[in-house]
């Protein structure tokens, strides 16, 4: 605190050497440490008076905003704290007493002290800051309410920050208008400046030449052969060195593409280094290792097809398309792209912008029966691989935690609960593992799991699970004895509600001490009544299976018949359909090293990842790696669980070693999502499919967990980094 009031007295010192009704000129920049017996000041306000919604309230809003942007101001002080050392800059807010009033946004990169201590504040109706950087606010009277947000905080949907048109103002604006109601009705900004003004829109007042950008002086100095390449087309007429006015006219083009581009022009800063720069004059094939060492830049004016590369390429070379605005291959490329997108989904709900800043990736690859609907950005996750679960009515996510903690979130509702605990604290002892498997029940408020202690940190249990029905309010009911166990209960996988397939006798070496398996099985329970429905032991099924000598069973899935009986899936070499009261069947396991699941309504066997390469190595971090030679064929299919009938197929092509998650399907039988094969992780999609003939209805982007929920009529997808998109069915579906 103390830097902080040294740094403002400094101002203050130069502002008190002016004449009365003179303004101070912003003071040039100086670095100066922290001296803790330094007086104070000015006040520094840090704590944000903030409406219930992390925003100003709705009275603040009643006038337009002016929103200004600087990447950092002319003022300097540098401080030491505990990482090391931070410089903290300071901006004037300046301005004639009458005109019109303002709800001023302004937004920084790097810390700034906003200082309104000459700044019309009777025209001033409340003040939003956000940044990269923490933000605070000086000299303002308590009477104002201000609102403190940072890029990614939930706080008025965490403008950010932007300094000129582009991408990121226009994130900024739609923030604004999905937490407030009201976009930015006027913006400026800089790179650097001590100094702005309001009049009726914030203006820079001087800008010390000490931090304007100039992004044309990069010169390079040592010559290469791609040099000398370059100079070969430009002879020949196929390039030329681009001017500012190539610049400016797809500069020009860009902003038309922004949301905001009526508030400021976009300029591109990957643009703008003329010495790196070229005009396409004509159609040309790029040679294969120009821009592999140094990125070059080429601007293809409208009628001009785009350049051709070669397929060997590892070119790093950006292309500027003046006909449209676009361009390729770097970050700000990127943004604008998402900036675009954006803005087209305004009949998006998002509830966050922390996370999912970009909810245009969750977008469907293409036109289909399903849509974009809401974006959430549930907590709770520890960024380790773990087990979610959508509720039946799609409002909240259950997972289990690496730690063992059980968390379930609230989609709408910032904030997490942690059940395990609450269950924890009734005596149920839940210690999950990642891999354990849980159920919602049907009415969405309680979830089935089981119990186990365990030793620690090892995890080996001790004990037999129990069965355990878990509620908001705790544990609303334990099971250690099922009515007409065979055995020990080992393992539970749940169907759906408290019906589960269950192990007993089966995993004595699991435990610590081992304990013995005197006649493994498998049966079907009913958690809700607390008792076995129905069993089928190990021996059976590896007769079953005709499997000599017996194959390792592998428990896949199983679901749920019209009638109400079980009907599961076993791979124990072939595949075993073991129907509830009906015994066992065999049929022969085509693909034995592709995963199988039986369908929730017990009718069909679904089988994915059927193609593997059968060459190369998988190791995703090294680049020496061999890679596989790509396969064509038979990724999926589907067969008729009574018969064992093909019914169709999916093709595909795989070109590295497939991973993602399992197929899913919906309860109703009709849809199904399905991981296609990548050439690359990020070009990963998900398929969804008509399970009447296989077609694919639609892609979207592939993510950590997914499913069906609202009764089939929504998909849940959860990408990498917490945000989930909810996408619901138009009304013929």
């Amino acid at each position: 605190m103390a830097g902080r009031k040294y740094a403002l007295f400094a101002l203050m010192l130069s502002m008190a050497a002016c004449a009365p009704g003179m303004r101070a000129a912003p003071p040039p920049p100086v670095s100066i440490f922290m001296q803790a017996e330094t007086p104070a000041a000015v006040e520094v306000r840090e704590r944000p008076r903030a409406a219930p919604n992390g925003c100003l309230p709705e009275r603040a809003m009643r006038a337009p905003i002016a929103g200004f942007g600087v990447r950092r101001g002319g003022f300097a002080r540098t401080e030491r704290d505990r990482e090391g050392y931070v410089t903290t800059y300071q901006v004037a807010i300046s301005g004639e007493s009458r005109g019109p009033d303002r709800v001023l946004l302004l937004m920084a990169h790097e810390p700034v002290i906003w200082d309104f201590a000459d700044a019309p504040v009777g025209r001033i109706t409340g003040v939003i800051v956000s940044g990269d950087s923490a933000q605070q606010v000086a000299n303002l009277p308590p009477s104002i309410p201000v609102a403190h947000s940072r890029t990614g905080a939930e706080a008025c949907g965490g403008p950010g920050y932007a300094d000129e048109g582009g991408p990121a103002l226009d994130r900024a604006d739609i923030a604004l208008e999905q937490f407030t109601g009201h976009r930015i009705a006027s913006f400026s900004g800089v790179q650097a400046t001590g100094a702005i003004r309001l009049t009726d829109r914030l203006e820079v007042v001087a800008d010390d030449p000490v931090y304007r950008r100039s992004l044309n002086t990069v010169q390079w100095v040592n010559a290469d052969p791609q040099t000398e390449v370059l100079a070969s087309l430009v002879a020949r007429g196929v390039l030329r060195r681009a001017t500012q006015a190539d610049v400016d006219a797809w500069s020009a083009a860009a902003t038309r593409r922004l949301r905001t581009g009526t508030l400021a022009p976009y300029r591109a800063e990957g643009i703008a280094f003329l010495e790196v720069t070229y005009v396409v004059l004509q159609p040309m094939t790029m040679p294969a290792d120009l821009g592999a060492a140094r990125p070059w830049t080429f601007i293809v004016p409208a009628g001009v097809a785009m350049p051709i590369e070669q397929t060997d390429s590892e070119s790093h070379t950006i292309y500027y398309r003046i006909v449209d605005g676009t361009c390729t291959r770097n970050s700000e490329c990127r943004e604008l792209d998402e900036a675009v997108q954006l803005a087209r989904i305004r009949d998006v709900r998002l509830h966050c912008l922390g996370a999912a800043r970009s909810p245009f990736v969750m977008t469907p690859q293409e036109p289909g029966p399903a849509r974009l609907q809401e974006v959430f950005c549930p907590a709770g996750s520890d960024g380790y691989p773990s087990v979610a679960i959508m509720s039946p009515d799609g409002h909240r996510i259950a997972r289990t935690l690496r730690s063992g903690a059980l968390r379930v979130s609230e989609l709408a509702t910032p904030g997490v609960e942690d059940w395990g605990d609450r269950a924890g604290q009734a005596g149920a002892g839940i210690l999950q593992r990642p891999g354990d498997v849980l159920a919602w029940d049907r009415n969405s408020a309680a979830i089935w799991m089981t119990a186990q202690e365990r030793m620690q940190p090892s995890h080996w249990p001790t004990e037999p699970p129990r069965i355990v029905r878990l509620a908001r309010s705790g544990v609303q009911r334990q099971i250690s004895e099922l009515a007409g166990a065979p055995g020990r209960l080992d393992r539970v996988q749940w169907i759906r509600g408290g019906l589960a397939l269950a192990q007993f006798d089966a995993w004595g070496d699991h435990y610590r001490p081992e304990l013995p398996d005197p006649n493994p099985t498998l049966a079907v329970i009913d958690a809700a009544r607390g008792r076995v429905l129905d069993t089928v032991t190990y021996a059976a099924i590896a007769d079953a299976a005709q499997a000599r000598p017996p194959t390792p069973i592998a428990l896949h899935s199983a679901g749920i018949l019209p009638d109400g009986r079980v009907r599961a899936l076993i791979v124990a070499g072939d595949w075993i359909v073991w129907t509830q009261g009906r015994g066992l069947r065999r049929f022969d396991n085509p693909y034995p090293r592709a995963r199988a699941m039986i369908t929730p309504d017990g009718s069909h066997i679904l089988a994915s990842s059927l193609l593997l390469p059968v060459d190369g190595i998988s190791c995703e971090h090294n680049p020496d790696c061999p890679r596989p030679t790509p396969v064509e064929g038979v990724w999926t299919a589907l067969y008729d669980a009574n018969t064992g009938a093909l019914e169709w197929t999916i093709e595909a092509r795989v070109e590295m070693w497939p991973g993602g998650a399992e197929p899913v399907v919906s309860d109703d039988g009709r849809l199904a999502l399905i991981q296609l094969p990548w050439s690359s992780p990020e070009q990963s999609k998900l398929a969804l499919v008509s399970m009447r003939d296989g077609e694919i209805l639609q892609r979207f982007p592939a993510g950590a967990a997914f499913g069906f929920t609202r009764n089939g009529r929504a998909i849940w997808i959860e990408v990498h980094g917490g945000a989930l998109a909810m996408y619901t069915f138009d009304a013929q579906r």
